[in-house]
């Protein structure tokens, strides 16, 4: 699968939607990075991570990794003093 997403950088305490293209919808799941499943996820990493899908069929079959995207967790500025 591709993953596509509209945000590859988030603030620290933000999330993310990521969603798996290519996969046969009704054919199987997709999952992610960590054990997460479903087409698409909402993430809200603490630390700048790295996510993969693949696609599995109902009979367990698994496609290949999908290529990495990662979001990048830019900490949040101090307060002005």
């Amino acid at each position: 699968p591709s993953i596509s997403t509209s945000l590859t950088s988030i603030c620290l305490g933000g999330s993310v939607t990521l969603t798996a293209n290519s996969c046969n919808a009704g054919l199987g799941l997709v999952k992610w990075t960590d054990g997460l499943t479903g087409n698409s996820i909402t993430v809200s990493p603490a630390n700048t991570k790295n996510y993969r899908a693949i696609c599995v069929s109902l009979a367990g079959c698994q496609s290949d990794s999908s290529d990495a995207t990662q979001i990048i967790v830019v900490p949040i500025p101090s307060t002005p003093t």
